[in-house]
């Protein structure tokens, strides 16, 4: 082929191009896929990690009780204000969400102790009443939230009193994500 000459591709020559891609394309999958999944969950524990911590920001600057609501059998989560302080969710109170976990992605681990050394409960989510509650000082309940995609586990631990949250990653042991 002379390109200067304007000539093109044959059509053999493209197919031969196609089929090389092709075949690269189906090698290069099976070992994407998993980089896909670590990837995705590592964006599903960041949003939650950013949801309690606007929760905690509005408690502060709305000076009323919010709290983040785990709800793992149905692979969800939420954000109320109490403004009442009943501890429960009621009309007229402030509420964002529902989120819902990414597909692939659910409340747990394949660890059986979490990164605190504490047995990780069966639904995941180690948190009193499965939620964090934020004062309007900023305070809160400390506890872990568990996520799994069946190759990766990552823990969210909410600490004491602060708000602050880390995030772990297992792999054959908990050390600290990012």
């Amino acid at each position: 082929m002379n390109p200067a000459a304007g000539e093109g591709f044959t059509l053999a020559e493209l197919t031969a191009v196609v089929v090389v891609v092709c075949v690269l394309a189906g090698l290069a999958l099976p070992v994407l896929g998993p980089f896909f999944m670590r990837s995705a969950i590592t964006r599903q524990a960041s949003e939650i990690h950013q949801k309690i911590v606007h929760a905690r920001d509005l408690a502060m600057r709305q000076r009323v009780c919010w709290r983040v609501c785990f709800v793992p059998g149905e692979s969800r989560w939420y954000c109320h204000a109490d403004t009442d302080g009943n501890g429960r969710r009621d009309a007229g109170e402030p509420f964002v969400g529902p989120y819902v976990l990414q597909r692939g992605i659910r409340f747990g681990s394949r660890a059986a102790r979490g990164p605190n050394d504490t047995e990780i409960p069966r639904d995941g989510v180690s948190l009193s009443d499965n939620r964090v509650s934020f004062s309007a000082m900023g305070t809160c309940n400390s506890g872990t939230v568990y996520l799994t995609s069946g190759s990766r586990d990552m823990a969210l631990r909410v600490m004491p009193a602060s708000g602050v949250v880390l995030e772990y990653e297992w792999d054959d042991g908990w050390r600290a994500a990012r």
